[in-house]
């Protein structure tokens, strides 16, 4: 078979599980070759290099799906995307949708919902409470949630700390949507060792005027709208600085 096509599966969470499903269930009836090195959050195109360098110079369409490049790509390599500073809307499913020319299910639909906007767009779009609960779980174990962490969580929110109008909950866990499933702020800020990230009012204003040079160069990210989110990737910032300066930062920001 001769594939004109090439998709590059990024980090996993729920969308991107639905992804690879969809891509292998269509995959050979349009000729798609689909390479999966089953990726965190923070995937780059760098970590497939070896396909592109393969096939960059044929006649084929390479597809990298939420991954992160600081370089040129060659030119027959396209980003699927959704996340900042790109808009929210089409998600990454749904362009994948497109390219293959398919109809998304309602289920498909509602996982789009939930990772452009999490649970309110989840009610916006329609679902039950039964589907948002669904979809919520299968989220937290596709990013790879534990048993153990669900646990932790559940500690952790009872003795918040709020600083300067922001909730704030200090962890030892990597997935921090097993907190952010069981509670509902205005402004919330989870950290541990070596990351944080903010959601609630004023993420999109204080990633465009605070972080937008951390976020250009990979080291944060943001989305879900205006009040969406901004995260670090790990081993960015110390712990103490995100407890003496971040948070510091965004409460200025939001309460300006």
């Amino acid at each position: 078979m001769i594939f004109e096509n090439i998709f590059l599966l990024g980090g996993y969470d729920l969308e991107m599980t639905e992804i690879r499903s969809i891509l292998i269930d269509h995959g050979y009836q349009i000729n798609i070759n689909l390479f999966d090195k089953h990726l965190t959050w923070g995937a780059k195109w760098s970590d497939y290099n070896d396909v592109v360098e393969a096939h960059k110079e044929k006649n084929i369409s390479i597809f990298g799906i939420e991954l992160k490049s600081n370089n040129d790509l060659p030119k027959n390599c396209f980003n699927i995307d959704h996340h900042a500073p790109l808009p929210a809307q089409p998600t990454s499913i749904e362009q994948v949708a497109t390219v293959l020319k398919i109809v998304l299910t309602r289920k498909q639909l509602l996982i789009a919902a939930n990772d452009y906007g999490h649970i309110n767009a989840l009610k916006i779009a329609g679902a039950t409470v039964e589907e948002i609960i669904e979809i919520r779980l299968l989220d937290r174990r596709a990013q790879g949630v534990t048993d153990e962490e669900e646990y932790i969580a559940n500690l952790d929110i009872v003795n918040p700390t709020f600083i300067d109008g922001i909730t704030v909950i200090n962890t030892q866990i990597k997935h921090f949507s097993a907190i952010t499933d069981k509670v509902a702020y205005e402004k919330l800020l989870i950290y541990n060792d070596n990351k944080f990230c903010y959601y609630g009012i004023g993420a999109k204003y204080v990633a465009e005027n605070l972080f937008k040079n951390e976020i250009k160069i990979g080291n944060m990210y943001n989305g879900g709208g205006e009040h969406g989110y901004l995260g670090s990737a790990e081993g960015i910032f110390s712990k103490k600085y995100i407890k003496d300066v971040i948070i510091e930062q965004i409460a200025l920001f939001t309460n300006g």
